[in-house]
């Protein structure tokens, strides 16, 4: 082949890769879903600041990353976004003076997810002293580590790379669905879905990048005003009055070893812990098999269950929508694991 003949294919070959050289350029300087570039904050605290949809799994670990040096963290929640309302200013009123929280939440966090930041921790050097742990009957389920929201960062995920981490959010990027409504975004600024699915976040959150908290202030004052307009606006469902009934066993082997290893490096880093179980609306409570591993596994002290309390969750004003409660309830568990007391909730464990 001549130089000629080499000469054109290459310029060809340039010609044929522009069109994917200017999309993989604008996926790099937009960073649409802030995963190529490190921001610290990630989302500035102003109230009616639009946000995509965030894989807060992400967001908490290079949070985290960029904080620990200077803040000292040593008091963590872990959960999914059952725990948000876990606020870190309440709970440090049981903790001393010098505790320093963060919340270690991830999107549809499994155990394993809880699991994989608390060996993160534990790598680094870090230490766990007081660890409050959220839980929820999905927390026992083994869920997708790839789906689009809560691809596991690759600093705790062992079998994710970097590049299937970043092929994955750059796939969803040049998703024609996803451009549907991206696309009119980016031109009006408005989070509207054009798409089949609704890649814009429902509730807009107030963000603190000290402890990675989120806030729902916007929610509740629309609950405190109209919880019937609040309530129908998220898409409350209107259940049946359930019976309290047992789940199904969840715990299989696999849990069981994420739960020992939990275990043990709450041991290591003599932690003071505290394992809760939420009310949730269906009124479901773990199955006694569950209960006994649990025991058997940690504390039996130290694991707090109100799944059963009548009070919450046979009305709705104490849940932001069907599977959330709310601030005021997550402060009246603390002051009940804490102080051994009831609090104006009328809250006990069972």
């Amino acid at each position: 082949m001549s130089n000629k003949s080499i000469n054109k294919f290459i310029i060809r070959t340039i010609i044929a890769a522009i069109p994917l050289i200017i999309i993989v350029a604008t996926y790099l300087i937009i960073d649409p879903f802030k995963v190529v570039r490190y921001y610290y904050p990630y989302f500035e605290p102003r109230t009616w600041e639009t946000w995509l949809g965030w894989n807060k799994n992400w967001v908490s670990v290079t949070t985290y990353e960029q904080g620990r040096e200077t803040y000292k963290y040593d008091s963590f929640i872990f959960g999914s976004s059952i725990s948000i309302a876990y606020k870190t200013d309440e709970w440090k009123k049981y903790l001393p003076s010098n505790a320093s929280p963060f919340h270690f939440d991830g999107t549809e966090e499994d155990l394993k997810g809880i699991l994989d930041k608390m060996q993160y921790i534990d790598k680094l050097n870090d230490t766990i002293k007081h660890a409050l742990i959220i839980i929820e009957p999905k927390t026992f389920t083994n869920r997708p580590t790839k789906k689009f929201l809560r691809y596991t960062p690759p600093q705790i995920g062992g079998c994710n790379t970097y590049l299937d981490f970043h092929y994955t959010y750059f796939r969803q990027f040049i998703n024609s669905d996803f451009l549907k409504s991206y696309i009119p975004f980016m031109i009006t600024g408005e989070p509207i879905k054009y798409g089949i699915n609704d890649i814009f976040p429902r509730q807009q959150l107030l963000y603190n990048k000290i402890t990675n908290e989120e806030g729902l202030e916007l929610m509740e004052g629309a609950i405190d005003k109209n919880p019937d307009s609040a309530y129908l606006e998220n898409g409350m469902a209107k259940f049946p009055i359930h019976k309290l009934h047992y789940c199904q066993p969840l715990i299989s082997d696999t849990i069981q070893s994420h739960l020992t290893k939990i275990s043990k490096l709450l041991k290591k880093h003599n932690s003071d812990y505290y394992i809760v179980f939420g009310p949730n609306r269906k009124r479901e409570l773990i199955h006694p098999y569950d209960q006994k591993i649990l025991s058997e596994i940690f504390i039996p002290e130290r694991i707090y269950r109100y799944t059963a309390i009548d009070t919450i969750t046979d009305d709705k004003p104490y849940f932001y929508d069907n599977n959330h409660y709310r601030t005021f309830v997550c402060s009246a568990i603390l002051d009940s694991i804490y102080n051994n007391q009831s609090s104006k909730a009328a809250i006990a464990a069972e």
